[in-house]
């Protein structure tokens, strides 16, 4: 029904007859099936006051899906449950995303020249980190076991003063356009300003004293995280993602990681290489069921020598009657039994150069076996990793082979670095080291400690199965 603007203003509830001016809108509204028909203005007096309020006053759902929906896919127990772990997640992915960066810097700064502005070794990076909770020192800890992270040091070479065609972005394009948005100045000293910018954004981060509170403005984060094996740890009862979703709903107007370091985490999460420290820090799953990841060497206790003590009997005195006296008959001794002689095992390498000697035949090396024969320990893999790595380069190569005859009768090649280079797929120093010498040259059986010159053939190829192997065929 329709009424006047004045009487709205001065009147409530029911209304006199005599103030009605007609309807506002004289249509009819008919329903055939009922057989009733009313005016517009019924129908929509029927509906008019909470069409008016419910925009304004009923509609909650922002604070449903806010405040209400979440605790229903996620309770506050588990989101407690979990939360510290989330937040653990959330650093350990920045930690491994930031760490790829570093690494490439460091490679980047190596080709120029500078091997100690950003060195990529544990004391630089970790050592001086101070964790808290438990999950951050296991990480800590196994980061160092397993250190040094070795590179393919052949697939980087050395830019030369006179080269002027060299350019880093043909190896590192990523890290390229990241050092010019974000860091000023030359290549050289971009690089030095960026590894220092990283190392400090990881030490904060490993010492759990970070800003990197919430993660939701680097979406790569959560993304990485929920494919993860260390997942399973907050997804036990199927819950993972929805409290992942509170934790950021919660963390989201806490401080964010600032631009700089979200360029650098966005961008190793969208490549395609591993975060390699990440696995160091995700074990918990395993840690849980007491199931140890970590290589331990068993020392065998060699079985103590005591040396037997003979009691000597007191002396009968012959005081008796001799009817009392017996005759003892020492038994005759047993003969000894001849000590087993101790079996000689050799190494594969070994086998292959006894084997030749009598075939006088090209004998294949076992290659798995000399996998297996010898551990590098953590001493010479930062050597091989760090003071001799450009010896896996062409430039290098080709001096030692030009000055020194490297590869020789003379100046046999070391079979351990070759294992090293094996042993860690380093296809690149490989190839470069079959392109300078050959793929038959003498090398030196220096993991054994012997110096007689052994001439082999080292290749890789579709007959090989495209898997590096050895064969011996020349002794002297």
């Amino acid at each position: 029904m329709g009424f006047s603007a004045s009487a709205l203003d001065v009147k409530k509830g029911e209304w006199d007859f005599e103030i009605y001016e007609g309807p506002l809108d004289p249509r009819l509204v008919i329903d055939y099936q009922n057989e009733k028909q009313e005016f517009l203005d019924e129908v929509t007096g029927r509906t008019y006051f909470s069409q008016m309020l419910e925009p304004a006053i009923f509609d909650l759902t922002q604070e449903f899906d806010r405040y209400i929906y979440p605790n229903f896919a996620c309770s506050k127990h588990e989101m407690a449950e979990n939360i510290e772990y989330m937040r653990y997640l959330v650093r350990l992915t920045s930690i491994a995303s930031l760490y790829e960066f570093y690494r490439q810097s460091s490679i980047a700064l190596y080709q120029l020249g500078d091997e100690k502005s950003c060195s990529l070794n544990y004391d630089g990076i970790f050592k001086s980190c101070k964790p808290k909770s438990k999950d951050m020192k296991l990480f800590i800890k196994r980061v160092s076991d397993y250190f040094p992270d070795i590179v393919d040091w052949g697939k980087y070479p050395i830019k030369l003063q006179t080269d002027r065609r060299f350019d880093l972005v043909n190896y590192h394009p990523s890290l390229v356009k990241i050092l010019n948005k974000s860091f000023g100045g030359d290549s050289k000293s971009s690089l030095i300003k960026s590894c220092q910018f990283v190392k400090s954004e990881i030490q904060s981060l490993c010492s759990e004293e970070d800003y990197y509170l919430s993660a939701i403005n680097v979406e790569e984060i959560k993304k990485e995280i929920l494919t993860t094996s260390a997942y399973k740890i907050i997804n036990a009862r199927g819950k993972g993602e929805a409290c992942f979703s509170r934790y950021e709903e919660l963390t989201k107007d806490q401080v964010a990681i600032d631009n700089k370091s979200a360029e650098i985490i966005r961008t190793a999460l969208k490549d395609e290489d591993d975060l390699k420290v990440f696995w160091f820090g995700s074990l918990r799953e395993f840690d849980e069921k007491g199931i140890t990841l970590v290589e331990e060497k068993v020392v065998k206790q060699e079985p103590k020598i005591v040396a037997k003590v003979e009691v000597k009997k007191p002396k009968v005195v012959k005081t008796v009657d001799i009817k009392t006296i017996k005759i003892v008959r020492k038994p005759k001794p047993e003969p000894k039994k001849p000590e087993p002689v101790k079996e000689i095992v050799f190494s594969a390498f070994e086998t292959a150069v006894l084997n030749y000697e009598k075939s006088k035949k090209q004998t294949e090396v076992a290659m798995t076996s000399f996998k297996n024969d010898y551990k590098f320990s953590k001493k010479t893999l930062e050597r091989f990793n760090g003071s001799l790595r450009s010896y896996q380069t062409r430039k290098q190569l080709s001096k030692m082979k030009r000055i020194d005859n490297l590869g020789s009768l003379q100046a046999p090649m070391s079979l351990t670095f070759i294992k090293y280079l094996i042993d860690y797929n380093l296809h690149q120093g490989l190839y470069n080291m079959t392109s300078i010498l050959g793929n038959e040259f003498f090398v030196i059986n220096d993991l054994e400690g012997r110096s007689r010159p052994i001439k082999i053939v080292l290749d890789n190829n579709e007959e090989t199965k495209f898997r590096w192997k050895i064969w011996v065929t020349q002794t002297e």
